[in-house]
């Protein structure tokens, strides 16, 4: 697949938790307290309710800029299959977590894939390296714990660090 000349300008890899580890709310205020660790630059949070009860249909956070190469966006997957289908009741919590490649991301990863042919393992590395929670704590020099429920849904997952290439600089290219 490699040796061909293919173009992949955006992967979409999703993670269903239907275990639900943590509460995206949860993630959301750790977010808030500054106990989220990664070096995604900006975050977003959104979320969807009724107006006229205001019961809240779902929460939505994004890490990173939808115009970089790499991103990850957690929401509450079974209140918005209930907000499609109103004749969907929730019988059970479900998350997901999508990891969003672009570009020069996009095609490492595809890499990555053809290598090792494990894309679950793949996917949950490049989380894993990309963010961390952190018990909250009034001293915030102090080394701080990794919040239990990530360490829990992280046990065993090692690191993935997707990197990208510098431009090489050249003479020709700086005149």
């Amino acid at each position: 697949l490699s040796n061909y000349p293919i173009n992949y300008p955006w992967i979409d890899i999703a993670i269903d938790d239907r275990k639900t580890y943590f509460s995206i709310e949860e993630i959301i205020e750790l977010t808030e307290k500054q106990c989220c660790k990664t070096r995604l630059k900006i975050g977003k949070k959104h979320g969807t309710f009724d107006l006229q009860s205001g019961e809240n249909k779902g929460n939505t956070i994004d890490f990173g800029s939808r115009s970089s190469e790499f991103w990850i966006t957690f929401y509450e997957k079974d209140k918005e299959q209930a907000l499609k289908n109103p004749n969907t009741k929730i019988t059970e919590n479900w998350n997901r977590y999508e990891l969003k490649f672009r570009q020069n991301k996009a095609r490492q990863m595809i890499q990555y894939f053809i290598q090792s042919q494990d894309i679950k393992k793949i996917v949950m590395e490049v989380l894993n390296d990309s963010l961390r929670f952190v018990e909250p704590t009034e001293n915030l020099a102090k080394e701080r714990v990794i919040f239990k429920k990530w360490a829990e849904f992280m046990k065993g997952i090692g690191k993935l660090h997707l990197i990208t290439p510098k431009p090489e600089t050249s003479l020709a290219i700086m005149l």
